[in-house]
């Protein structure tokens, strides 16, 4: 994504997410849809708007590797028309030096189908 100026405004490389991912957000636990992930957070689809700067707990399993367990911050939910759900935005707080080694590695693991699609 680039800002106004047209400078990217990600720090780092994102890759499709295609998983299920545990969310607890206000005492409710959700099963929700990963849309993409980087080292420093991630988009998911989730049913319902999150609240901008709210708090979450996610709990996802990064293919071929381990589960993480993170604390995330919500930057932004979007409803788009015709889509099935709420496209949420979400930054890495508490992500452990583990979670972002094997996030990075499955990053480096794009596939070149993955590559032409950017």
């Amino acid at each position: 994504m680039t800002n106004s100026d047209g400078l990217q405004r990600r720090k780092f490389p994102r890759r499709q997410f295609r998983q299920s991912i545990g969310l607890l957000v206000k005492g409710g636990y959700h099963i929700v849809n990963g849309i993409e992930i980087g080292e420093g957070g991630m988009l998911i689809m989730s049913p319902q708007a999150l609240t901008s700067s709210s708090h979450i707990v996610l709990n996802f399993f990064v293919p071929e590797r381990s589960f993480v367990t993170v604390t995330g911050e919500v930057l932004y939910s979007n409803a788009k028309p015709g889509a099935d759900g709420v496209s949420v935005g979400v930054r890495f707080i508490n992500l452990p030096f583990e979670g972002k080694r094997m996030i990075r590695d499955y990053i480096a693991e794009k596939t070149s189908a993955e590559e032409e699609a950017v």
